[in-house]
């Protein structure tokens, strides 16, 4: 699994729920080069073009990929807890 992360350091829900992955991610034994994290602008773009060109419209969003497929996404806040919608995403 692998995982591209984009966040505004300027938005609240990033700084909420941007740590809060990260430790998850640490507690399960995710490595860091498997976690790409990508600041955005207020306009929500970056220079890579990355945010555009996986569709990233609000922060945070977490992309989850397998085998360079994407799974899932988590964006913004989760309906229930980080813990349980990456559950649901990994396990469908």
């Amino acid at each position: 699994v692998s995982l591209l992360i984009f966040f505004g350091t300027w938005c609240h829900d990033s700084q909420r729920e941007v740590p809060r992955m990260l430790k998850i991610l640490e507690a399960v034994g995710v490595p860091e080069d498997k976690i790409q994290m990508v600041p955005l602008d207020f306009s929500k773009t970056d220079p890579g073009g990355l945010a555009v060109a996986n569709g990233v419209e609000f922060t945070p969003t977490f992309i989850f990929f397998r085998e360079h497929e994407e799974v899932g996404r988590i964006i913004e806040k989760p309906a229930t807890t980080l813990e349980d919608a990456m559950v649901e995403l990994l396990n469908e």
